[in-house]
Protein backbone atom coordinates (compact mmCIF):
# COMPACT_ATOMS: atom_id res chain seq x y z
CA UNK A 1 0.00 0.00 0.00
CA UNK A 2 2.96 2.08 0.56
CA UNK A 3 5.44 0.89 -0.99
CA UNK A 4 7.60 -0.01 1.84
CA UNK A 5 10.20 -3.33 1.77
CA UNK A 6 11.94 -2.10 5.09
CA UNK A 7 11.61 -1.11 8.12
CA UNK A 8 14.23 1.74 7.42
CA UNK A 9 11.46 2.31 4.06
CA UNK A 10 8.79 2.80 6.69
CA UNK A 11 10.74 5.33 8.52
CA UNK A 12 11.24 7.45 5.83
CA UNK A 13 7.40 7.95 4.63
CA UNK A 14 6.14 11.43 5.86
CA UNK A 15 3.79 11.17 8.99
CA UNK A 16 1.23 12.82 6.88
CA UNK A 17 1.00 9.97 4.28
CA UNK A 18 0.79 7.44 6.89
CA UNK A 19 -2.09 9.06 8.59
CA UNK A 20 -4.03 9.17 5.53
CA UNK A 21 -3.18 5.77 4.55
CA UNK A 22 -3.95 4.20 8.07
CA UNK A 23 -7.94 3.99 7.24
CA UNK A 24 -10.59 4.26 10.64
CA UNK A 25 -10.14 2.00 13.59
CA UNK A 26 -7.27 -0.17 14.41
CA UNK A 27 -6.70 -3.71 14.59
CA UNK A 28 -4.13 -6.36 16.12
CA UNK A 29 -1.52 -7.53 13.67
CA UNK A 30 -1.26 -11.42 13.94
CA UNK A 31 2.41 -12.04 13.18
CA UNK A 32 2.25 -15.63 14.32
CA UNK A 33 5.29 -14.42 17.08
CA UNK A 34 4.75 -11.31 18.82
CA UNK A 35 1.07 -11.84 18.65
CA UNK A 36 0.52 -15.40 17.85
CA UNK A 37 -3.18 -15.54 18.73
CA UNK A 38 -6.46 -13.04 19.12
CA UNK A 39 -5.52 -11.31 22.86
CA UNK A 40 -9.36 -12.12 23.84
CA UNK A 41 -8.97 -15.95 23.03
CA UNK A 42 -5.89 -15.99 24.49
CA UNK A 43 -7.61 -14.64 27.93
CA UNK A 44 -10.08 -16.51 27.37
CA UNK A 45 -8.20 -19.90 27.46
CA UNK A 46 -6.23 -18.79 30.54
CA UNK A 47 -2.97 -18.96 28.64
CA UNK A 48 -1.61 -15.33 29.05
CA UNK A 49 1.43 -14.82 31.06
CA UNK A 50 1.14 -14.79 34.98
CA UNK A 51 3.04 -11.26 35.24
CA UNK A 52 1.52 -8.05 37.51
CA UNK A 53 -0.70 -5.57 35.26
CA UNK A 54 -1.14 -2.13 35.77
CA UNK A 55 -4.55 -0.84 34.20
CA UNK A 56 -6.81 2.19 34.16
CA UNK A 57 -8.64 4.50 31.97
CA UNK A 58 -9.91 8.44 33.04
CA UNK A 59 -13.18 8.52 34.87
CA UNK A 60 -15.11 10.54 32.08
CA UNK A 61 -13.75 9.19 28.37
CA UNK A 62 -17.12 7.98 27.95
CA UNK A 63 -17.88 11.72 27.79
CA UNK A 64 -16.35 11.84 23.94
CA UNK A 65 -18.85 9.39 22.78
CA UNK A 66 -22.27 11.44 23.68
CA UNK A 67 -21.08 14.60 21.09
CA UNK A 68 -24.74 15.02 19.19
CA UNK A 69 -26.68 13.04 20.85
CA UNK A 70 -29.91 14.06 22.92
CA UNK A 71 -29.96 12.07 26.29
CA UNK A 72 -33.18 11.98 28.31
CA UNK A 73 -34.74 10.04 31.39
CA UNK A 74 -37.53 9.62 29.26
CA UNK A 75 -36.02 7.46 26.66
CA UNK A 76 -32.91 6.40 27.92
CA UNK A 77 -33.91 2.39 28.07
CA UNK A 78 -35.08 2.66 25.06
CA UNK A 79 -32.31 4.45 23.25
CA UNK A 80 -30.17 2.22 24.79
CA UNK A 81 -32.11 -0.85 23.16
CA UNK A 82 -32.50 0.47 19.91
CA UNK A 83 -28.56 1.45 19.71
CA UNK A 84 -27.14 -2.08 21.46
CA UNK A 85 -30.17 -4.37 22.23
CA UNK A 86 -31.85 -5.16 25.60
CA UNK A 87 -30.00 -5.01 28.38
CA UNK A 88 -30.14 -7.02 31.44
CA UNK A 89 -32.24 -4.94 34.57
CA UNK A 90 -29.08 -5.82 36.60
CA UNK A 91 -26.80 -3.82 34.29
CA UNK A 92 -29.21 -1.21 33.72
CA UNK A 93 -29.65 -0.15 37.44
CA UNK A 94 -25.80 0.48 37.56
CA UNK A 95 -26.74 3.32 34.98
CA UNK A 96 -29.93 5.43 36.78
CA UNK A 97 -31.68 7.70 35.05
CA UNK A 98 -34.38 9.59 36.89
CA UNK A 99 -33.21 13.03 35.55
CA UNK A 100 -31.77 13.82 32.27
CA UNK A 101 -28.71 14.95 33.84
CA UNK A 102 -28.54 11.82 35.84
CA UNK A 103 -28.92 10.18 32.12
CA UNK A 104 -26.34 12.15 30.46
CA UNK A 105 -24.11 11.29 33.16
CA UNK A 106 -25.16 6.91 33.38
CA UNK A 107 -24.79 7.37 29.47
CA UNK A 108 -21.47 8.37 29.60
CA UNK A 109 -20.61 5.96 32.00
CA UNK A 110 -21.97 2.98 30.11
CA UNK A 111 -20.11 4.20 27.23
CA UNK A 112 -16.70 4.47 29.21
CA UNK A 113 -17.38 1.26 31.10
CA UNK A 114 -17.70 -0.74 27.35
CA UNK A 115 -15.41 0.60 25.26
CA UNK A 116 -12.40 1.47 28.10
CA UNK A 117 -13.64 -0.92 31.32
CA UNK A 118 -14.80 -4.37 29.42
CA UNK A 119 -11.31 -4.21 27.22
CA UNK A 120 -9.21 -4.35 30.21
Amino acid sequence: MLGAKTVQDLRDIAADRLLQKQGSGYHFILDGHILPREPLDVFFESLQHDVPLLLGSNADEGRMFLGGLTIRAASFALDLRRQFCPLPAQLLAHYPASSDQQARTSRANLERDLRFGWGM
